[in-house]
């Protein structure tokens, strides 16, 4: 388990192209590289790698709030390659992102995962998270 650099775009692309599916833009591995230095300041990518393979992901938002002194931590996403689930991996992303956040001085993480992914529900609702909130969402037109 180790934070990835812009240097692991490589070893993301293929991660980020299973889990994103349709919904991936930068299809090469220059542009994921790009998209992590962009977003470094803001998110921080953990991977997870087994034998020198890389075997899953999590990215980590943490972000200054305005209504209070405190950072807010949001896992956006969480991924485990599907050879390697029920293995400990989603476990072990989760619990260094939760460690970075509180590290960050985040007293609580938050995520989001769609209605229809029961597993992922559960898998969290065991570690304890609970429901919070209702995200909403609407289209721009910026889609595509």
């Amino acid at each position: 388990m180790r934070t990835a650099t812009a240097d692991d775009a490589a070893l993301l692309l293929p991660l980020y192209e299973s889990f994103y599916g349709g919904h991936f833009r930068p299809k090469t591995v220059e542009a994921v590289r790009e998209h992590l230095i962009a977003a470094s300041m803001i998110d921080t990518v953990l991977v997870a790698e087994l034998a020198g393979e890389p075997v899953g992901f999590a990215s980590l938002r943490i972000l200054p709030q305005v209504e209070n002194d405190l950072p807010h931590a949001e896992l956006s996403d969480l991924f485990v390659v599907e050879g390697h689930r029920r293995r400990g991996v989603g476990r072990a992303l989760l619990a260094a992102a939760e460690g970075l956040a509180a590290t960050r001085g985040s007293p609580w993480i938050v995520l989001v995962t769609g209605f229809e992914n029961g597993g992922a529900r559960d898998f969290y609702r065991a570690l304890g998270f609970e429901d919070h909130a209702l995200q909403m969402k609407k289209d721009l037109g910026g889609s595509r």
